[in-house]
Order: structure tokens, then C-alpha cells, then sequence
């Protein structure tokens, strides 16, 4: 095909316009001719104000530009939007480097693919073409899809590449069986229990989506954890993780497993293999981590966590696949048996509000719950956790959901921390110290199990978790005595005879969330 001869630089004041090239490395324009051969073109990576990759097509002496949020599809199932921009000088099909903060397009771009390509037809609202490049081959159309000269589509023609596992759209997460150390150690590997909210995370090019447990989206929670995807690039995949406050009130992301990458369903391959290509991303930054994982001596390992006041260890079979939504035997969850000095890490029993380091503690938080509650309107009811918890109900005999019930006593909690920062905490934290209470609001879901009313705890003493009066749980904040909240079964028994059943008002009340 014959090369066209190249235009005045009429057509590059657009791009001239938006720079200053007294500040920013970008080429200015000049006159030049093409090179001879088949025509160029390039994808920039341009980590900016949002991650996008950049499709310059040489032109007519120019570089025709296109933005492309989420990258080059490799499917013809998928069209992707491409925003046409101005066109660019032949000199940026070879810029890498760091645009100034304040400049236009300000961030870092480098080159994500080059070659050469075969056009089949440009006309005004329309390219085809094949593309022959390192990564990128296969034929192309790019092509107007609004009224807007901006507002375009890229589509792939050709096949995929590569036979591709669909990605997925949520995966409900393996869980581990709480236990003890195997017999045989070997085999395993051992990972800190960070008691964290779980999450996993759904990368797509230039886009990321975190579900919880209960397939919800909680992707808000964590601003940060947005720009994980500027680390995986063009790769998509799908992490499994906790949400960990490690320090302050920002959310951590802890990243432990890889389900998917780059088209491939990686649930069936072993955990072993898993971590391997998980460590090979090297995913680690201001908001998320990867950390680290043994196979060596599992209970000098526990040893260790315990004295460090860490929450325990989950060990993980070497060769266990990913089974999603079971309770596998093949990972194993060993808790940190609670002492003076670290009781108020474990969340075996914590509730709502939970783990004191003194049921005075819980008992306070849960009379400051009420004083709330109060000015809502809303009556609330207390009980003990029948170990070193309490819970505080609100009934509600209108129709809703853990959708509405569950954001709600999150803000209870989070309005209680930023009130009483030396008393409060509103999630799990790896450095929660004894005399904190947790606030754990994320009870409200139906995937949590909570300790039923009147049930007694497996000790040596049954103890019971017991409905309070409001009265008797401030005499014994009054008092500065705790063991007035704690009950055996016989002692529930002449409670009941006496007061009757004091829970029995949430069968009846009538309120609702407001």
C-alpha cells in the first residue's frame, strides 16, 4: 500500500495547545516524512489520573490517539469504549517516561506493546486493521459509537488468542475448619490468622471490585485497594484476602491466594502452585500485601504468634486446591488460646460490642450503645455473650435487610470510635490492646452465627448467656464488680422464675430502623 506523503503540522495544534515543553519530556511536533515500510503503532500504559492504555496509530504523518480505560479487549464477546483524542506526533510512538504533576495527562507511560500493522480500511468513523505486534496480534475495528467524534468502541474480529476460562463473576470463599496441629506436619503450610474481614478482590484492567463473605460489594470500604490494578497492569485476576486494619483506621488489604489469572481458572491447581504465581505479581503497596507464608516447624511458629499476642495460624495443605464456599479439612484454623496479656485479641466470642479486657469493659460501650439508641428512638435489649462479651439487640418488626441493618450498625460503631478513641475500636485490630472494647457490627449478616439467648458455654463452669435488666448492668458498672454479669445455669434458672423472660419483649415490639 502506498504511503501517504506527510500533512503541515496544522493538524498536531491541538496536541501543541495542551503542553508546555519547557515542562514536560513529551516530543514537540516537527516536520518529518514516515518512515518506509508497513505503518507503526504503539499502547502506551499511562498510569494517570486513572490507569488507561493509549492506541496510537501512525497516520498521514501523525499519530492517530486513542484512550482505552480498560485496555485492548482479547475477545470478540467483548467491545471496549476508546475515546478518541487528539492526534500526536510521530515521535510518541517511542515515549516512555514520567509526565509532570500540573501538565496534561500527568503520570507515568510506558510502552505496553509496539510492532507494525496491516490497515484494511480508514474512513471517518471507521479503522480495520491487523495488528503485528509482541503482544498484541489479530485483526481489529475501531469505530464511532455516539454523536460525539470522541465516543468510540474497539472490537476484536479474529477468535481469541488463547482459549480462555471465563471470568468469573463472584466465588464464594474457602474457609478453613478450626483444630489443632496435625500429627504430620509436613505438607503444610502456615499462614498468620489475621481475623480481618474477608474479601476478595476482582481485577480487570483499569477496574477492581472487592466482594465479602456474604457476595456483597464492599469496595468502598477500602479506597485505596483501588489502585492495586495499576500493579497488575493489563492482567486480570481474581485475589482472595482480609480486609485488616494493621494500623490507625485504614484498611489493609492482605492478599493470600490467587483464583484466577490472566484467563486461567487456577482453583484446581495446588495451593502450593497458587501462592507461587501469587508471589510473583509482587503485589505490595500503600494499601495492600502479600505477606509471607512458611512450610517450616508449625507449632514453633504458633509458639512465636502467641507470644507476639498474634490471633494464631491457619495451615494450609501444599497440594489443596481452592474449593469455594466449603469448610475444607485441607486448611485448618488454630486459634491463639486467650491469656491475661492478649485476651482481648481473640474473637471466638466477641460480639456485639466484644473481647474486653475486663465484661465491665463490653458493659460500658453497651450502656453508650443504648444512649444512642435512645436518641433514635429505638428500645434495645442486653444479654451476656456467656463468656467475656455482651450483645445488644434492637428488634424490628418491619421488613428489611442485613443490606440495611448491616451499614447501620456500622455507623453505630465507627460514631462510638471517633467519640471514645481510648475505648472504642469499630474492627478487629492486629494491635487491639486490653482495655479496647470491639465493636463488632459485622455480626449483621446471615452467614454470621451468633450465641443464641439462654445458651450455655462449653467450660468448666457452664456459664450462660443471660438477658440483663439495664438497671443491673449500670449497678454493676456503679459497683466496679464484673462478675455480677456472669451467670451458671442454675442461677439463670431463678432468674428466669424471678424476672421472667426478659428477652421475650423482641417477639413483640414494634420498630423500625430509621
Amino acid at each position: 500500500m502506498a504511503r501517504a506523503k506527510t500533512k503541515t503540522p496544522a493538524q498536531l495544534r491541538e496536541y501543541e495547545r495542551k503542553r508546555d515543553f519547557g515542562k514536560t519530556a513529551e516530543p514537540a511536533p516537527r516536520k518529518r516524512r514516515a518512515k518506509r515500510g508497513a505503518p507503526r503503532f504503539v499502547v502506551q500504559e499511562h498510569s494517570a489520573r486513572r490507569l488507561h492504555w493509549d492506541l496510537r496509530l501512525e497516520h498521514d504523518g501523525v499519530a492517530a490517539s486513542w484512550a482505552i480505560p480498560n485496555g485492548i479487549p482479547d475477545d470478540p464477546a467483548e467491545n471496549r469504549k476508546a475515546i478518541h483524542t487528539e492526534d500526536h506526533p510521530l515521535e510518541y510512538l517511542e515515549f516512555e517516561g514520567e509526565i509532570p504533576a500540573g501538565e496534561y495527562g500527568a503520570g507515568t507511560m510506558k510502552i505496553w506493546d509496539r510492532g507494525t500493522y496491516q490497515l484494511e480500511k480508514w474512513e471517518p468513523g471507521k479503522v480495520m486493521l491487523s495488528f503485528e505486534g509482541e503482544r498484541l496480534s489479530g485483526r481489529y475495528a475501531l469505530f464511532r459509537a455516539g454523536k460525539a467524534d470522541k465516543d468510540w468502541m474497539i472490537h476484536r474480529i479474529d477468535p481469541p488468542a488463547r482459549e480462555r476460562d471465563p471470568f468469573p463473576e463472584q466465588v464464594p470463599p474457602m474457609l478453613a475448619r478450626p483444630g489443632r496441629l496435625p500429627r504430620r506436619r509436613d505438607g503444610w503450610a502456615a499462614e498468620l490468622l489475621w481475623r480481618g474481614e474477608r474479601a476478595l478482590a476482582f481485577c480487570q484492567p483499569g477496574r477492581l471490585r472487592l466482594q465479602g463473605a456474604d457476595l456483597t460489594d464492599v469496595t468502598e470500604k477500602a479506597p485505596k485497594v483501588r489502585r492495586l490494578t495499576r500493579q497488575l497492569g493489563s492482567r486480570d485476576a481474581v485475589l482472595d484476602g482480609e480486609l485488616v486494619a494493621l494500623e490507625g483506621t485504614e484498611l489493609t488489604y492482605v492478599i493470600f491466594d490467587l483464583l484466577y489469572l490472566e484467563g486461567s481458572d487456577l482453583c484446581a491447581e495446588p495451593y502450593e502452585r497458587r501462592r507461587e504465581l501469587l508471589d510473583g505479581l509482587e503485589l505490595e503497596g500503600e494499601g495492600w500485601q502479600t505477606p509471607a507464608y512458611s512450610t517450616g516447624d508449625a507449632k514453633a511458629l504458633l509458639e512465636a504468634s502467641r507470644e507476639r499476642g498474634l490471633a494464631g495460624l491457619v495451615l494450609k495443605r501444599l497440594d489443596s486446591p481452592y474449593e469455594p464456599g466449603r469448610r475444607s479439612r485441607s486448611w485448618v484454623e488454630i486459634a491463639n488460646a486467650p491469656s491475661r496479656r492478649d485476651e482481648s485479641r481473640s474473637n471466638r466470642d466477641q460480639l456485639d460490642p466484644g473481647a474486653p479486657a475486663d465484661v465491665l469493659d463490653c458493659a460500658q460501650v453497651a450502656v453508650w450503645i443504648r444512649g444512642m439508641f435512645d436518641q433514635l428512638g429505638l428500645d434495645c435489649y442486653p444479654k451476656t455473650s456467656g463468656s467475656k462479651g455482651m450483645q445488644v439487640y434492637a428488634p424490628l418488626d418491619r421488613e428489611t435487610t442485613y443490606e440495611r441493618t448491616k451499614p447501620f450498625a456500622e455507623a453505630v460503631a465507627r460514631t462510638l470510635e471517633a467519640k471514645f478513641p481510648d475505648r472504642v475500636v469499630s474492627r478487629m485490630a492486629k494491635n487491639l490492646r486490653p482495655g479496647k472494647v470491639l465493636v463488632d457490627w459485622s455480626q449483621n449478616d446471615e452467614h454470621k452465627t451468633t450465641v443464641c439467648v439462654y445458651s450455655l458455654r462449653a467450660k468448666a463452669r457452664p456459664t450462660v448467656s443471660t438477658p440483663l435488666e439495664w438497671e443491673e448492668v449500670e449497678a454493676a458498672l456503679q459497683a466496679g464488680r464484673a462478675e455480677r454479669l456472669v451467670f451458671d445455669h442454675a442461677e439463670v434458672l431463678k432468674r428466669v422464675e424471678e424476672k421472667g423472660d426478659l428477652f421475650a419483649p423482641l417477639l413483640t415490639q414494634r420498630q423500625a430502623l430509621p
